[in-house]
């Protein structure tokens, strides 16, 4: 979230693994097969909020699209339902060059369901997603993630770093949509290693340690504690 060398007025508390702990809520479905086995083509999908989303991002999903001609993007979320707001983002979209007959936009009632529809799932930037983030491993779905500013652009590596696939993660947009091109044509990986270890890998990684997480921030607490006692 914040490397060594962050620019910041307030102090920085370090904890050992990951900045937040998830738990799904429950139930939520089985990770289904990836999409593309039954589609025949890949497709891309984004869960979360329009305000995050840019010129940058179009610019860059575009060309992801265009090294991918029969691949699909899917926007997913209750801002997208809104007729008025997808006649916004068409029309934005295209002015940035990206072919907006290939996107659908639409508001999944449970989004556990509509991740099913994911091949891929696209990170936001210069701020990266959250939650969706989460929600989209869980579901076995890969995620592509670009290093971003410090903090909020760095959510996504820091969920990569913590499951180790620092793969998934891009240092610059060239590199994502390279990241992406090489992703789509491993379709292999695409429906077996990564959809089915991703649930897997969550489990069993410090994100999904609660009681750790709680321990570490209480931990944390106490040194600023004492650290202003002595001031």
């Amino acid at each position: 979230m914040a490397p060594e060398g962050t620019l910041t007025r307030e102090t920085i508390v370090r904890l050992p693994h990951c900045f937040v702990a998830y738990r799904p809520p429950e139930p939520t479905p089985e990770v289904a097969p990836a999409p593309c086995l039954k589609n025949g083509f890949v497709t891309f999908g984004y869960s979360g909020r329009s305000e995050r989303l840019n010129h940058h991002t179009f610019c860059v999903w575009g060309e992801i699209l265009r090294q991918n001609p029969s691949a699909r993007l899917i926007l997913d979320f209750r801002s997208f339902a809104d007729p008025a707001t997808q006649d916004h983002y068409r029309a934005f979209m295209t002015r940035q060059g990206l072919d907006a007959s290939r996107v659908i936009m639409r508001n999944s009632a449970n989004i556990f369901e509509g991740l099913k529809d994911f091949d891929i799932l696209l990170d936001c930037f210069p701020h990266s997603g959250g939650t969706m983030l989460f929600d989209a491993l869980w579901m076995g779905v890969p995620v592509l993630t670009l290093a971003g500013r410090p903090p909020v652009g760095r959510i996504g590596t820091s969920l990569m770093m913590n499951l180790e696939l620092p793969q998934w993660v891009a240092t610059s947009h060239e590199d994502y949509i390279a990241k992406a091109h090489t992703l789509v044509q491993d379709t292999p990986a695409l429906s077996e290693a990564a959809r089915h270890d991703a649930r897997a890998r969550l489990q069993r990684s410090p994100i999904m340690d609660g009681v750790g997480f709680a321990r570490a921030v209480e931990a944390a607490y106490r040194r600023m504690f004492q650290a202003w006692s002595r001031s």
